[in-house]
């Protein structure tokens, strides 16, 4: 069997852009440098403006593409980080919504029939409607500033803290129907 020569010369693809290796060079040369990056991440941490901040990066010897590639790179980053967090927040969100169903639906399941025959199972829906509408329109209700009995509320609450107040709620009530009905 012939053993094919070894080729040392590239071969040549038709079909390729012959000016990718232009675009490279080019590419790579848009990279601000660490230093730029880190000097933009600074100041528009402290509040400064973008215009400002090329500005500043050009007067430190960066030309003016570089400062503005640092910049939008930075706000990139901020968008990014901002998003991750938004969808992080909605996947907690569902989840103890979910949750809050599970336990909900628990609760009426460990319930005794003979005591549910009167009214039993109005009235614990009933307490276990304000807990979950506490767990899943936090948001809502906390920002609701208005009157309450005889004094207005003229603050707001955070949303955090309307839903664990529906947990608590939630779990006193399955608590008590796990303790009595059982």
């Amino acid at each position: 069997m012939a053993m094919l020569p070894f080729r040392k010369e590239p071969v040549m693809n038709p079909f390729e852009d012959t000016d990718r290796n232009e675009r490279k060079e080019h590419v790579a040369v848009d990279v601000p440098p660490a230093w730029a990056l880190s000097y933009a991440r600074g100041a528009l941490n402290c509040g400064r403006g973008a215009p400002e901040i090329q500005i500043a990066l050009a007067s430190k010897g960066l030309s003016e593409g570089l400062a503005a590639a640092a910049v939008d790179r930075c706000f990139e980053a901020r968008i990014a980080t901002e998003l991750q967090r938004q969808k992080r927040a909605t996947r907690r969100k569902w989840i103890s919504r979910t949750a809050a169903l599970v336990v909900a639906a628990g609760t009426l399941a460990i319930m005794d029939p003979k005591a549910m025959r009167e009214s039993g199972i109005q009235r614990m829906i009933g307490l276990l409607l304000p807990a979950l509408g506490c767990i899943w329109f936090a948001e809502t209700l906390g920002r609701y500033t208005g009157p309450i009995g005889v004094q207005c509320n003229v603050r707001t609450t955070p949303a955090i803290f309307v839903a664990l107040g529906g947990w608590i709620l939630l779990l006193a009530i399955a608590m008590i129907a796990l303790l009595f009905w059982r």
